[in-house]
């Protein structure tokens, strides 16, 4: 859990940059939502500090969804992004 490394070696450091912390804690709540962990994802947002934030909201959201439809759901994002 790459994210989860830096957010815990480097969590003094990162309060200094709120964007890119919450960037990191968004996917490491993903890599939980799509490893299957989901309870532990939602523990993760919930510790996020911009939890009225859209997107902290939808990834909580999303943390409830059938898997295949967060797999479908991931996917259309990726595709979409990656252009």
């Amino acid at each position: 859990y790459f994210q989860e490394l830096i957010l815990q070696n480097f969590a003094d450091a990162l309060e200094r940059y709120p964007q890119e912390k919450l960037k990191r804690q968004l996917g490491l709540a993903t890599y939980y939502i799509l490893n299957g962990q989901r309870s532990l994802a939602r523990n993760h947002i919930y510790k996020i500090k911009q939890f009225m934030n859209i997107k902290v909201f939808l990834l909580w959201a999303l943390s409830f969804m059938p898997a295949p439809w967060v797999k479908f759901l991931f996917l259309q994002y990726r595709r979409k992004n990656s252009l």
